[in-house]
This record gives structure tokens, C-alpha cells and sequence, in this order.
């Protein structure tokens, strides 16, 4: 699924061409072809793009970024000035850039961003709230726009495919670390190098990555169901559900017909059964789940570790005031933090992002981001199916992935998920409109 199948470096003959237009055809829905682009794919792909800095810079948080939160204890002051740093030199590469790039495909896919992010600033700047959690949340949003557009304009082709290269062994490294911490400290582990729930963020983005890749050697093949099992340890609910799904994707994306379905229920089956049975015999699993009469489903008591308290709070904050412009900036933060929030629940962010931008910047907010993300997921998408890009794809998946960890996250407000995010989809918006990039290798 998303993707049809591997290719291997062999001479093209005009029979073997038509050999490969109907294997095809036969692909999954997401693999389509790509009649002009085969045309100029042999001499693109010969000249394969480099890493931009962003992209650089992505990789190395991807590494190390949610660890420098997770260990320095001034962690809130320390990520504000790393993130204000990072957002003043963004805006001031991408002001010369953004003028005179001859990329006018990926300037239109951000205008609905440049719109959420003028009204966003309007908002605070009429209700005053630039205060350190409004000033940090509207600087990661630009962080986010800036190293989209960064890496979509300087982009060349196949740099999507080289940045994924190198995520290999940054993944794989990730894997080692947090593995020494759950080896040292257990799964209730919060004095490692990452934080439970911040690995769990970046190593689902990276699986989002690495699953498209046309590298069929086992070190990449096998780094998503090694994240995977770590995002399980890492107890982060919503991140293992997200995990499995991208599972499933993997075991069926290079497959199609009667048989594909089946292989799909059968992964599908084997993949709740094996979440069933730790969930019921791992007693923190168990209680992460069930439990501590928070709220019930089906007249099942669940765990939501008090987030259904903190909605709650944070919807009715919103709709005494102003539901249709918001009250700016970092505002749900100061609800949740201070004396006013929620009663009995002690929490520092509203860990739902969509009740986020809504609490902040109102319902026009809210129908500003939802529409700059669909415009990007929408690109990236069509741009897949004209062309066969798996890059494109990878955007695609860890865009979807991120939406997903919004519900019950704030990973909108994090400088080490929103940065690679963009570097990910500037990757897919500026691969140029050709075959996907062939760089595969025997496995091995």
C-alpha cells in the first residue's frame, strides 16, 4: 500500500518497459504511473540531491531534540530560546527565499498556512497575550511554516530519498538509547536520555519516514517493527495505536487483490490479539488502560489520566468567551496551569491540540489550520498519485500520524515534532514532479 513494488537497477527494454506499465496496473490504489515523469527520471535520478540545512537540522533533532528538554531541569526556558532561535533564522533564510524561488507549486500549497498564521498573530496581539506561552506557541507555528518552505524551495531531486537514507541510522540509534533506559530503569523509566512520551513522537514520525523507503536492506526493513516494539514500551496510548496502524501499512502496501485483503485481517487480528493480551497481563499496560473511574465506554471504567477533566475545563474557559475568534496564543496553557483550571487535576498543557487552536484563535482558527492542512495533505497526495513519489507518501503518512497524536497530545506547541514534521513535508512538496526516485539496493 502506497507504494507498488521495489524496484531493482535492470536495463529498460521497450518489453520489459511494457512488463513493468502492466505489474503496474496491478499495483495497490496508491501506486500510480508516471508516463512524462519516466521520461526524465533516468537522467534525475542519476543526480541524486543533498540534505538542505533544515533537513540537517531535522535529523539532529530527530537525535537528540526532545533530550534536551527531558534532561536540563530550566527545560521550559531552554526549549523557548532554542525555539526562538531556530524561528528568527528561518524567517530571516526564507525572506530572500520566498522572493525569488522559482518553486510558485510550493509558495501556493502554504498560502492557507500564511493565513492561519496572520490570523493567529492578529488574535494575540488584540487580546495582549505575549506573554512566554504565547510568544513560544506562535514561534513553533512559524518554525513549522519556515522550515516547510525552506526545504520545499531548496529541495532537489532525490533529497527526500537521501534524507531518508540517513534517518536509517538515527532511527537505529534512537532504538539502542532508549533501549539502555528500559533495560536500566524499566518501563517506568522517566531519568533516561528521552522522555517516555517524546520518543514516542519523534520514533512514530520516523516510522512514518522509513516504511516508504525503496532501501530493501533488513537495517531498514526492520526499524519500523523495532520502533514500534519501543513505542509499545513507552506506554504512550495513542502513539501504539497510530504504531499498529503503520504496521499494518507496512505488511500490505506492496500487495493488491483477494489475497492482500486477507493478509490485512490476518495482521489486523494478530496485531489486537498481541495489544489484548499485553494489556491484560502487563500491570502498568493495564493501568495506563483501565482503571481510576476517570471515565467510563460501554460501562467500562478507562484511564484518561485526567484528560477528560481538563477538556471539560478548558471547553467551557473557551465558550464564556469568545468561541468565534479565541483568546490568543498560549491562552489554553495559562487555563490549564493556573489556580483557575481544572479542579483536582494538575497538568501543564490542555493535551489536545484541536481544543488548543479552538481555545486560542477561536472557530475561525480552528477552520483556517484545518483547511492549511488539508491543502498539504491534499498536494502531497495528488502529487503521490500523479507520479509514484514515495516521498510524497512519507509526508502523507507522517502527516497523518501527527494529526492523530493532536487528539490527545500538544505536540503543535513542540519544537523538536513540529520541525521535523516540516522538514518531512518540505521534502514531498519540493520533490520535482517526476518517477519516484529509484535508489534501491539488494537486501541484505
Amino acid at each position: 500500500m502506497f507504494d507498488g513494488n521495489e524496484a531493482e537497477d535492470v536495463p529498460v527494454s521497450r518489453g520489459g518497459a511494457e512488463q513493468g506499465q502492466r505489474k503496474q496496473e496491478s499495483s495497490p490504489v496508491l501506486h500510480s504511473e508516471a508516463p512524462k515523469g519516466l521520461r526524465q527520471s533516468a537522467k534525475l535520478e542519476s543526480s541524486r540531491g543533498g540534505v538542505t540545512l533544515f533537513g540537517w537540522l531535522a535529523l539532529i533533532i530527530l537525535l537528540i531534540g526532545d533530550a534536551i528538554s527531558g534532561q536540563i531541569s530550566t527545560s521550559a526556558s531552554v526549549t523557548a530560546l532554542i525555539t526562538t532561535v531556530l524561528v528568527i533564522v528561518a524567517l530571516l533564510v526564507l525572506y530572500p527565499t520566498w522572493l525569488f524561488s522559482q518553486r510558485p507549486d510550493v509558495r501556493l500549497c502554504l498560502l492557507p498556512l500564511v493565513v492561519f498564521l496572520a490570523w493567529a498573530t492578529v488574535v494575540t496581539a488584540i487580546f495582549g497575550h505575549f506573554d512566554r506561552e504565547g510568544v513560544q506557541n506562535l514561534a513553533v507555528y512559524f518554525l513549522f511554516f519556515g522550515t516547510i518552505a525552506l526545504v520545499g524551495f531548496r529541495s532537489q531531486s532525490g533529497s527526500g530519498a537521501r534524507f531518508t537514507e540517513l534517518l536509517v541510522p538515527v532511527g537505529w540509534l534512537r532504538v539502542l538509547l532508549y533501549g539502555v533506559t528500559l533495560y536500566s530503569e524499566g518501563l517506568n523509566n522517566s531519568a533516561g536520555i528521552y522522555s517516555r512520551r517524546d520518543f514516542a513522537i519523534e520514533a512514530l514520525l520516523i516510522m512514518s519516514v522509513v516504511m516508504m523507503s525503496q532501501d530493501m536492506r533488513r537495517r531498514t526493513r526492520w526499524l519500523p517493527y523495532a520502533l514500534a516494539a519501543e513505542i509499545a514500551l513507552s506506554e504512550s496510548r495513542t502513539a501504539t495505536a497510530l504504531a499498529a496502524v503503520l504496521l499494518v501499512l507496512v505488511a500490505v502496501r506492496n500487495r493488491s487483490g483477494f489475497r492482500a485483503v486477507l493478509s490485512l485481517l490476518g495482521r489486523i487480528a494478530v496485531v489486537v490479539l498481541i495489544g489484548l493480551w499485553a494489556i491484560e497481563n502487563v500491570p502498568s499496560l493495564h493501568s495506563r488502560v483501565f482503571g481510576q473511574g476517570q471515565t467510563q465506554l460501554l460501562g467500562v471504567e478507562l484511564n484518561t489520566s485526567g484528560r477528560d477533566v481538563i477538556w471539560g475545563g478548558v471547553i467551557a474557559d473557551g465558550e464564556s468567551h469568545n468561541v468565534w475568534v479565541g483568546q490568543g496564543a498560549g491562552s489554553a496553557t495559562d487555563y490549564v496551569r493556573h489556580d483557575e483550571g481544572p479542579v483536582g487535576v494538575e497538568a501543564a498543557e490542555p493535551h489536545n491540540d484541536y481544543l488548543r487552536i479552538w481555545h486560542d484563535f477561536g472557530y475561525v482558527g480552528l477552520l483556517l489550520w484545518s483547511i492549511a492542512i488539508l491543502t498539504l495533505l491534499t498536494a502531497m497526495w495528488v502529487k503521490g498519485r500523479q507520479f509514484g513519489n514515495r516521498t510524497c507518501y512519507a509526508g502523507v503518512l507522517s502527516l497523518l500520524s501527527f494529526l492523530g497524536l493532536m487528539a490527545t497530545g500538544n505536540v503543535i506547541v513542540y519544537f523538536f515534532a513540529m520541525l521535523p514534521l516540516g522538514a518531512i513535508i518540505g521534502y514531498a512538496l519540493g520533490e520535482p514532479s517526476v518517477q519516484a526516485e529509484s535508489y534501491s539496493v539488494s537486501a541484505g
